[in-house]
């Protein structure tokens, strides 16, 4: 009797051992789940931009002094979109005669603008603007204009060379030494930009704007050209040509106003 309870007990522990390492085999031979995939991290909206301060003297037989500020901002809001923003202000004083004094405004002008532009396909662009001006000298006492276009948009993944080339339609109102011209005007014309780098001082920057109002025989042109070399980072001397044209003006006043001045630029 005592032999066969002893017999049994131990085939039962034979039996449970048996399972035992069976049951370590299937555990030690289970697969191991795939770790889960770690997620991209997201693109950094980042807001850019410069800002430059230029001034001019001149003494001897006329003597003149005046000042430019400049300011551009840039931050995307989408993987394909940028909201940017521009102001500039120019002022140059002349004095012609000393006894009796006699003193000219040679340029007064305040420009700004907000807008966004849309990447569309790999090289296209759609660009809305409102811009706001003010000249003093032409007696533009103030105007607002809306831009819209769909363009073309070409940079280098290396970031030497960025180029825009808009068409666009426009509706402007405004203010000036003509009153017989009130509300909105349509208009059409275009927008340029180049941005060239050569390294990592020198680069050059165009802007280009053409805009012909179709309710009355008026254009307006602006140019810009400018080449900066950088004396640290993020600080950079800049030498910039300016081209305003207006073809509306007051008697006796000049269709367009030249600048050529040598600033500090200020990039963040």
């Amino acid at each position: 009797m005592i032999r066969r309870r002893v017999a049994a007990y131990l085939m039962a522990c034979a039996l449970a051992g048996g399972s035992g390492r069976e049951a370590s085999a299937q555990a030690v031979t289970q697969p191991t789940p795939p770790a889960p995939p770690v997620a991209a991290p997201a693109a950094k909206h980042e807001m850019h931009g410069d800002i430059t301060a230029g001034f001019q003297f001149q003494s001897g037989v006329t003597e003149a002094w005046g000042t430019s500020i400049e300011g551009n901002v840039s931050r995307p809001y989408s993987n394909s979109g940028t909201l940017s923003g521009r102001a500039t202000y120019n002022y140059t004083r002349v004095v012609v005669s000393d006894n009796p004094r006699k003193e000219f405004v040679q340029t007064d002008r305040t420009m700004a603008s907000i807008g966004a532009n849309e990447r569309v396909g790999k090289h296209g662009v759609a660009m809305f603007r409102s811009l706001y001006l003010r000249d003093s000298l032409h007696q533009i006492f103030f105007r607002f204009e809306q831009l819209a276009g769909v363009g073309l948009h070409y940079a280098e993944e290396s970031g030497r060379l960025d180029f825009t080339l808009v068409p666009g339609v426009s509706f402007l109102k405004e203010d000036s030494y003509l009153d017989e011209h009130e509300g909105w005007h349509p208009g059409a014309g275009f927008y340029e930009q180049l941005a060239l780098k050569f390294n990592k001082v020198w680069s050059f920057d165009n802007a280009f704007t053409y805009r012909h109002n179709f309710r009355q025989d008026d254009s307006a042109i602006e140019a810009n050209a400018s080449l900066t070399g950088m004396i640290v980072k993020g600080v950079g001397l800049q030498t910039k040509y300016q081209y305003v044209r207006e073809t509306l003006v007051p008697p006796g006043v000049k269709p367009y106003e030249q600048t050529l001045q040598l600033g500090l630029q200020i990039k963040f």
